[in-house]
């Protein structure tokens, strides 16, 4: 009796064994949750195998998943052994989608160790936050707080900040906004940059925005004239990092059209037309044409068409021809003064007129060699007129 019962026990349990796990290769039904499961209960991983190789592992003490590693070492870990073309470890496909390699949204491992990340679809990538986010569109246009960029670069309603702790000026700067060229073997930072330049360096003083050209093959790196500078102060330099006034120029001005209220005060001015209402002051002033209703100090003067001025003032060396009267001066004689007029066609001293066509006059010494006939001629005038008085006795 006792042996029928233990049979009957035991085949018991090996029945309600085998109902309780009811997993076949066509299909499962009446399955439980609770009981019916496909894994490990012992602190063995769960692993998948194709070939007899090892393809997938799900670690037994952690949610890790290594799909082609055999140590995962993240939540999802994938990895692929590439044979030199790229590899997509992770497609995205829907139903509208193509679903050959060309489709989709994938993830690609490059042979350069590079990951792409590609929407291969005539579709937009979209990045986003809670409160905004980042498009990335079918022609490869980047739109920032807007769905629809029209530049490589677009950002709508909102600002661009670049922060350095970069105190000085590198080549490239830090903290700089670059305009590369297309040809840069010989400029590999590129032609132009903006960078913000702080007190530290002691080339300026104050901080201020720098537009300069950051690979310059005609000046050394980091040439202050090679640079247009905006200071806090609201100062402009250009060619000078530390600018004094408004507009501080170190170099040459040349403009179609200059209108100067006050003072103006450079080395060279070069202009079509230039209107001084108040003071110019430099070395040299080259114009078409010259307004000046105040004063004009300049080394050097040349006006091709029209100079206006209230009052020029020229500074001769040597001083003025008062020696012809003294003494000693030797007052040509008339009649050599003839002879000379009739073989040259002009005074002595005095340019041709073709001369003049050719190179023109300079104001301060024609005015001088001017006075000189003046007074030369006054001193005919006086002989003549004692030998008049001679003739009335």
């Amino acid at each position: 009796m006792k042996k029928i019962i233990f049979i009957f026990f035991f085949s018991a349990c090996f029945v309600g064994i085998q109902a309780q796990t009811p997993w076949y290769l066509t299909g499962n039904g009446s399955t439980d949750t609770t009981l019916n499961f496909i894994g490990t209960t012992d602190k063995k991983p769960l692993i998948f195998k194709t070939r007899d190789t090892e393809r997938m592992k799900l670690l037994s003490d952690r949610s890790f998943l290594g799909i082609g590693v055999t140590n995962p070492q993240a939540t999802l870990h994938l990895h692929y052994q590439t044979d030199g073309q790229p590899v997509p470890p992770l497609k995205l496909l829907q139903l509208t989608t193509d679903a050959t390699a060309n489709g989709g949204f994938s993830v690609t491992y490059e042979p350069t160790k590079d990951i792409r990340f590609k929407q291969q679809e005539r579709a937009k990538i979209f990045i986003e936050g809670r409160g905004g986010g980042m498009t990335i569109a079918q022609d490869g246009k980047i739109g920032v707080g807007t769905d629809a960029p029209e530049e490589k670069v677009h950002i709508d309603e909102g600002n661009l900040l670049i922060t350095s702790v970069n105190s000085g000026i590198g080549n490239p700067p830090q903290g700089a906004l670059i305009f590369a060229d297309m040809i840069t073997p010989l400029c590999p930072y590129g032609k132009w940059g903006i960078e913000y330049l702080n007190s530290n360096d002691s080339t300026f003083g104050g901080h201020g925005l720098n537009f300069r050209k950051i690979c310059n093959r005609l000046l050394p790196p980091n040439d202050p004239r090679s640079s247009l500078f905006l200071s806090d102060y609201g100062y402009v330099g250009i060619g000078n990092r530390n600018p004094q006034t408004e507009l501080d120029i170190i170099g040459n001005i040349k403009a179609t059209s200059a209108n100067i209220i006050t003072t103006l005060a450079t080395d060279a001015l070069t202009a079509n037309s230039a209107t001084i209402a108040n003071t110019l002051t430099n070395d040299t002033l080259t114009a078409n044409s010259a307004t000046i209703s105040g004063t004009l100090a300049a080394n050097k003067l040349r006006v091709a068409d029209l100079l206006c001025a209230k009052e020029v003032k020229v500074n001769l060396t040597p001083c003025w021809p008062d020696y012809v009267f003294s003494k000693n001066y030797n007052l040509m004689p008339l009649q050599e003064l003839e002879q000379f007029v009739n073989e040259n066609q002009h005074l002595p001293e005095i340019p041709s007129a073709a001369t003049v066509e050719e190179n023109g006059i300079e104001v301060g010494q024609m005015n001088a060699k001017l006075l000189k006939k003046i007074e030369e001629l006054t001193l005919y005038i006086l002989d003549l007129q004692k030998q008049i008085d001679e003739l009335k006795k």
